[in-house]
């Protein structure tokens, strides 16, 4: 929404841009015990595999949305669990990654951390995407937590793997420059960022590219 729109009287806004208000300024209120459970158990309630997975999942992305960390966590170990006893193995990987964003939002690396990695290791997905989305998680996730040289091998491995190509270039160029920033000697820094230059050069993302010169100044 526009600020020229918010500053319009009210009765002269659409109903279409009241809704949009409401359904915004709603998933910002706190919600009742009472209604958790009965939005959690509407969402059991679906048919069991995959569909009951996508709600809880849906569930979890609200619950995390609105802060509510401790829901959002039991939601998404339920979609979890789901998927993995039917066999879900992208599910299963989704659910887990859910489960990861949650901890990491709410300061919790290490479990972060833990659920990442049990999304490298689900049978189905060696060479899919969302492995590759995992590894690179993963190395966010050291970065944030002070281990930058795990941090390199993850997005080593990560730029490697089937999916890479769906990896966005001028974010994978920036978290490894500060990753190779932190574990590499004055001289071989100035000899990765000369080495990656012409690639640096190719970026649209003119913020990536001051970024990783600034490793230089």
């Amino acid at each position: 929404l526009s600020l020229h729109s918010m500053n319009q009287p009210l009765h002269s806004l659409t109903m279409r841009t009241l809704v949009v208000l409401v359904l915004a300024v709603s998933s910002l209120l706190p919600c009742s015990a009472q209604e958790f459970d009965e939005q959690l158990s509407a969402v059991l309630s679906a048919t069991p595999g995959k569909q009951r997975v996508k709600e809880l999942l849906l569930l979890s992305g609200q619950e995390r949305t609105r802060k509510h960390y401790r829901q959002a966590v039991e939601i998404a170990m339920q979609a979890a669990s789901e998927a993995e006893r039917h066999g879900l193995h992208k599910e299963h990987a989704l659910a887990l990654m859910e489960l990861a964003q949650v901890h990491r939002e709410r300061g919790s690396l290490d479990n972060a951390i833990g659920a990442a990695l049990r999304v490298t290791m689900i049978d189905g997905t060696l060479h899919s995407g969302v492995r590759t989305k995992a590894l690179w998680k993963l190395a966010e996730l050291y970065m944030e937590a002070g281990h930058p040289q795990k941090a390199l091998e993850h997005l080593e491995e990560a730029a490697s793997s089937t999916g890479a190509q769906a990896m966005a270039a001028a974010e994978q160029l920036r978290l490894m420059t500060r990753a190779k920033a932190m574990t590499l000697p004055p001289d071989g820094i100035i000899s990765y960022v000369w080495s990656i230059g012409a690639d640096v050069k190719q970026l649209t993302d003119r913020t990536v590219q001051l970024d990783v010169m600034a490793i230089l100044a």
